[in-house]
């Protein structure tokens, strides 16, 4: 929901997770087509994603994030599961 979005924070886009945690997000690519979303493996971060970004996002709109506690996200405030950081996507 874009009022979990907070737009002043670069470089990219943070959001904040339900329960607070401040979470990097960006975007690239098309703006007018479907979204795909990359979420990398435990103890990477986004810029694992960089090639598939230049690549597809002539065709696509790209969402990259970091999940809690890696690249630019913060780690979650709770703990941590598998379910808390699908709570923290949604």
């Amino acid at each position: 929901p874009g009022d979990r979005i907070d737009e002043g924070t670069a470089p990219g886009t943070h959001v904040i997770a339900p329960e607070g945690t401040r979470l990097h997000l960006r975007t690239s690519g098309r703006t007018d087509g479907p979204i795909l979303l990359f979420t990398h493996g435990w103890g990477m971060s986004s810029r694992i994603w960089g090639a598939a970004e230049r690549g597809l996002g002539r065709d696509f709109g790209i969402a990259l994030w970091d999940l809690p506690g890696t690249g630019r996200s913060r780690r979650l405030k709770g703990r941590w599961s598998i379910e808390a950081f699908a709570d923290a996507l949604c």
